[in-house]
């Protein structure tokens, strides 16, 4: 369960330390939950699946393959075991799905972005194109090719940017952000071959960008070097607990890196019946905002 303010952001953990103790404490909880106390309602948005999935789909460019692909995802028993099957079935994929039955325990349990055996394996058995593991939140995403290996975060960037990123060609404008951490061939790639302009995240911004992030994020960064070669998935573990029982906001490790956003385009998206979405973009151009409405 995870708590927001009235601004759309996470809890800080010590305002997450006060919750847990009132929800601990028998006699606070008692107190809270009865009815003459006065509290907030919460109204569930019953649509907000098929919302997300017509924004998801309405943010695909033109460039993006017509081909049909054959797809194994891994949902890791999370937030994304019912709207990616979905998502990639409407846009024409024949999928396959493992690990998408949550049941409030499994969670990530041996599967997903934290374990990418299951897929591995599931994609050379029905000999699909392509994997793609979540976590447990859906905020993070491994891809495993057709022969079942794990595809290098760089690679990653470096055909995003070969299929979708144009050289923008503008003074102070940048047109790739990368961590401190990728490669130097990522980098002679996106500069000498794509002629793009890219940044390179700080460490300076690394480490305060880190100290924003919850304590739980920031436990498994510390514990794992993510991708790294191992010998056992028990090592994982047992190393994700010792820095789960010892933890004190630690400084950000040297392999963590983070990124670095700058908008040019937003977009406000009103879902409607019959799909008569009012879509009102924002784009930045010349050193204003300047407003369009789009067709559904």
């Amino acid at each position: 369960l995870k708590f927001f303010d009235n601004n759309g952001l996470k809890l800080n953990s010590k305002i997450e330390e006060k919750v847990e103790k009132i929800v601990l404490d028998k006699r606070k909880y008692l107190k809270v939950v009865s009815n003459s106390f006065m509290s907030g309602k919460a109204k569930r948005l019953e649509d907000a699946s098929g919302r997300y999935s017509e924004f998801l789909k309405s943010s695909l460019s033109n460039k993006s393959s017509k081909n049909k692909l054959k797809i194994v995802l891994d949902c890791a028993n999370g937030a994304t075991y019912n709207i990616a099957p979905n998502l990639f079935w409407e846009l024409g994929h024949k999928i396959i799905t493992i690990n998408n039955e949550p049941d409030g325990l499994n969670i990530n349990k041996n599967c997903g972005a934290v374990d990418t055996n299951q897929l591995s394996k599931k994609v050379i058995q029905v000999k699909a194109d392509i994997g793609f593991a979540f976590d447990g939140d859906g905020d993070r995403l491994i891809v495993v090719d057709n022969k079942g290996a794990e595809v290098d975060g760089d690679i990653i960037i470096g055909l995003f940017c070969k299929n979708f990123i144009t050289p923008k060609n503008k003074p102070n404008q940048i047109d790739v952000v990368i961590t401190v951490m990728s490669n130097m061939g990522l980098e002679k790639y996106l500069t000498e071959k794509l002629k793009l302009k890219i940044k390179r995240t700080s460490v300076k911004f690394n480490k305060k960008y880190f100290k924003k992030r919850s304590s739980e994020k920031n436990i498994l960064a510390i514990s794992s070097n993510q991708s790294n070669e191992i010998a056992s998935f028990k090592d994982v573990l047992e190393k994700y607990e010792n820095v789960k029982n010892n933890y004190n906001n630690t400084e950000c490790p040297d392999h963590w890196g983070g990124f670095s956003f700058k908008p040019y385009e937003i977009e406000f998206w009103e879902g409607n019946e019959f799909r008569l979405n009012k879509r009102t973009l924002y784009r930045f151009q010349e050193k204003s905002w300047h407003s369009l409405i789009l067709e559904p």
